[in-house]
């Protein structure tokens, strides 16, 4: 009881810090400027951030992210700060410690 009531506090307890509207959305932001950086030969930040911008435009929904170049520029030096690291987990692996009883890691019951 001791070990659902702590799993419960971490992962439903108010977050703290930046929130992030969706971490694929992070995910690929940061991935294809952190690739357009280091491979390719547009060398200025406002370029890549903006090419960035439209390859995300090709891959979401319109409106479902923030499109706008100064606030991708911020979210990605506030992503450099933290050190994020490019892992694509699946929801449940990551975010929910699994019991000894419980070891399924497909399904929440």
């Amino acid at each position: 009881m001791e070990e659902a009531q702590q799993e419960l506090k971490e992962v439903y307890s108010q977050k703290k810090g930046r929130k992030a509207n969706n971490a694929a959305h992070n995910l690929i932001m940061y991935g294809t400027f952190h690739l357009l950086q280091r491979y390719s030969s547009i060398k200025t930040k406002s370029e890549q951030i903006r090419m960035t911008l439209d390859y995300m435009e090709l891959l979401f929904e319109a409106g479902s992210f923030n499109n706008d170049e100064d606030y991708t520029n911020a979210a990605i030096a506030y992503l450099v700060k933290q050190g994020y690291k490019l892992q694509w987990k699946t929801k449940q692996t990551e975010d929910y410690n699994f019991s000894p009883n419980n070891q399924s890691t497909e399904h929440l019951w």
